[in-house]
């Protein structure tokens, strides 16, 4: 299933999500780089020559002033809530879209059903009202259920059945495996290297105490560089995402192992339904800890 067979307000909302998350992180990236930058400016002045020290001075006031800025249009914009928002807002969509071309309540009924489906899209969008304001700029094409939504619904058990295994469960399935491998990778190579960081600063520590002070203050440098990665690493959160995807994968192949089973329909819409309530309940996890992670590092 391709993105544009989804209603269009999956597509925008998925749009507005990833922008904002790029956003969020440039910002985020440039605060940490302006602020080593003055950390680095602060201990050249102290090799420079006096009659150059002003313009150094002028450098570090100008960094600092673009530090404040980027930190105030990162406050200003909330690209950290209208990430969330978005991708909400957007997983929503896709639960509820494959809820309707299954038959899955509340969406088992044919009465009304479209109008139904209508009205909970409706509902999502309106719960997360702040995402109005990006979804206006996303353009809108009408599409609330697409031609191959209404294909797969009205198709027999068996096709139903193919087609959510492949373009659901396992997609689904393979996306959290893939995180999960891609953040444990990430979060070991941060780990190391701040260890590292830490390690040395500890060494030239002692080499100073031993051997006397270096000319600039090389230890304070290694330590601000540390603490840089670490706030990174925190805004990622690539341990706690390994672990999360890593647990999210195992619940969701032990579903996909019963829906493979599954030889009635009904059975088959009853795990459907248990295995869409487990994205849910992964995704509100993932939202509540991001917006913790994104209050402590604004603090």
């Amino acid at each position: 299933m391709q993105d544009n067979d989804y209603p269009w307000l999956y597509c925008a909302s998925d749009v507005a999500s990833r922008n904002a998350q790029r956003w969020y992180f440039r910002l985020l990236a440039s605060q940490l780089t302006l602020f080593f930058s003055v950390s680095l400016l602060g201990l050249v002045t102290q090799l420079v020559a006096l009659e150059r020290k002003p313009k150094v001075l002028v450098l570090i006031s100008i960094l600092l002033g673009l530090a404040i800025i980027s930190m105030l249009v990162g406050r200003e914009r909330k690209f950290d809530k209208s990430w969330f928002d978005g991708r909400a807002v957007a997983e929503s969509v896709k639960t509820a879209t494959w809820r309707y071309m299954m038959k899955v309540r509340p969406f088992h009924e044919e009465a009304d059903v479209e109008l139904h489906f209508t009205s909970e899209l409706d509902e999502i969008r309106r719960a997360r009202s702040a995402i109005s304001v990006s979804l206006a700029t996303r353009g809108f094409d009408g599409t609330v259920i697409s031609e191959f939504m209404l294909k797969i619904r009205d198709s027999g058990f068996l096709s139903k059945k193919s087609e959510y295994k492949n373009s659901r469960l396992r997609d689904q399935r393979n996306w959290y495996e893939r995180k999960a491998k891609w953040n444990q990778t990430r979060a070991t190579l941060w780990y190391w290297l701040i260890l590292a960081l830490q390690i040395l600063a500890l060494a030239l520590a002692i080499i100073a105490a031993s051997f006397g002070a270096f000319r600039i203050n090389v230890v304070g440098l290694m330590m601000t560089i540390a603490a840089s990665l670490t706030a990174w690493s925190q805004a990622k959160r690539y341990d706690d995402l390994f672990n999360s995807y890593g647990m999210a994968a195992q619940e969701l192949q032990s579903i996909e192992s019963l829906i493979e089973r599954a030889t009635d329909e009904k059975l088959f819409c009853e795990l459907v339904d248990q295995f869409e309530s487990a994205i849910s309940r992964e995704h509100t996890m993932w939202c509540g800890k991001r917006s913790a992670t994104s209050i402590s590092l604004r603090s």
